[in-house]
């Protein structure tokens, strides 16, 4: 599976570019985390971190595969690329139909729609590798997040600790059985532009598809 870049907009007007990240973005992911309050990386990490690990760029920076993908959306600018935000998925190994997510937003872009559009493009990836359930472990007071998933029916169950929820959010095939809520139609605008992006894999001959 091949995403294309998909040329947006949010719907305040800001130009907004989605594409698979690669090794050659790790100086883009160290230039976003700078950008994030200290509440943000609260958010993400659940800890106070000062920088990203060599480690940490690493792993989410490595190329795609169906397994692990990861996307990122920038504004187009006149010396490159301003880091908006991205999002990612990783298969748990114990149970291949369900796959952990992660989605990070820089904070002038919150608020903005960016976190429903990348969630949206990542569904639809996670739907095409066969995965059809994305959990994801969000801070109590992180309630712009919760709202989202909530907006979506996402489920909700204890998390690891008291500060944080396991919220659990159903993938569709069928854009339309999301719920009719402001995150369900940001949903079906996403997986729109995302299943118009979508280039296959070429299956080698003699070979099927990975299931």
């Amino acid at each position: 599976m091949i995403l294309r870049p998909i040329k947006t907009s949010l719907p305040d007007g800001t130009p907004i570019l989605i594409r698979e990240v690669t090794p050659a973005d790790a100086d883009l992911l160290r230039l976003g985390f700078d950008h994030m309050s200290d509440a943000s990386r609260q958010f993400r990490f659940f800890g106070g971190i000062a920088r990203l690990s060599q480690a940490q760029v690493t792993a989410f920076t490595s190329p795609n595969d169906r397994d692990h993908v990861a996307i990122g959306a920038a504004v187009p600018v006149k010396d490159g690329l301003d880091p908006a935000g991205s999002a990612r998925f990783v298969r748990l190994p114990n149970d291949p139909r369900t796959a952990e997510f992660a989605l990070t937003i820089v904070d002038r872009f919150q608020r903005h729609g960016l976190g429903s559009l990348l969630l949206g493009v990542l569904a639809r990836l996670a739907c095409h590798n066969g995965i059809d359930r994305l959990l994801g472990y969000v801070m109590r007071s992180n309630q712009g997040m919760l709202s989202l998933l909530e907006g979506l029916d996402a489920r909700r169950e204890p998390g690891p600790d008291p500060a944080v929820h396991e919220m659990v959010l159903k993938v569709h095939d069928d854009p339309d059985d999301y719920p009719a809520t402001p995150s369900g139609d940001a949903m079906r605008r996403a997986d729109m532009m995302a299943q118009m992006s979508l280039v296959p894999d070429p299956t080698p001959p003699g070979r099927d598809p990975a299931p």
